[in-house]
């Protein structure tokens, strides 16, 4: 008869951290393959938005702010 111990790690310690102040991403649709864009990157309600092959233009990038 023979006996084995298991020493167990200390769980790592983990606390939350502060967002980012400024994220910005892109979304680009799985199945296309084209990105989430504002013609002429505009802001006002009622903004047109399209599907446009994916590019480092501007109205690509969207800004990600916390709530």
């Amino acid at each position: 008869m023979s006996s084995t111990t298991t020493a167990r790690a200390a769980s790592p310690e983990a606390s939350p951290l502060d967002p980012p102040a400024n994220v910005t991403a892109k979304f680009v649709n799985k199945s296309s393959g084209k990105c989430l864009n504002i013609p002429g990157g505009g802001t006002h309600d009622g903004a047109l938005v399209t599907q446009f092959q994916c590019g480092n233009w501007s109205d690509h990038f969207w800004a990600i702010n916390q709530v």
